[in-house]
């Protein structure tokens, strides 16, 4: 934490995360219980980066279903309420084309939502003064 905010950490260029953030704050893994576990992993992530850097990530989504699951203690599926508050200070930039952006297996049973994890790749928000938009 000092070296955070006396200038002096290390900043990456790329944060890549497959299958680990919707975890984060279930307390399944030793972790503290939070219900926003998620959101503070991948703002923590913002905080270390350079201010050009990239996010790869890849956690379970039904966005195109328009519902989200908590499936406590287990993990989250990410639908279209919470999964914009999850890369909040990041910018959308890849895949580019809708087909690559949707789950087209809409048949698929309930229990095997969360295999459906695609990679989506976003840029870091510049802020301006004192991190204010």
């Amino acid at each position: 934490r000092d070296r955070y905010l006396d200038g002096t950490l290390d900043t990456f260029d790329v944060v890549f995360t497959y299958s680990s953030i919707e975890h984060s704050g279930q307390g399944r893994y030793g972790d503290p219980l939070n219900p926003w576990g998620d959101i503070l992993t991948i703002a923590e992530a913002w905080c270390v980066t350079k201010p050009d850097a990239k996010l790869a990530i890849g956690v379970p989504t039904m966005v195109s279903r328009g519902s989200d699951i908590n499936a406590f203690n287990a993990h989250r599926i990410y639908g279209p309420v919470m999964y914009p508050f999850l890369t909040t200070n990041w910018k959308f930039v890849w895949p580019t084309r809708d087909v690559d952006r949707v789950d087209m297996l809409l048949e698929r049973d309930p229990m095997y939502y969360h295999e459906y994890q695609p990679v989506f790749v976003f840029e870091k928000v510049k802020t301006g003064l004192l991190g204010w938009f």
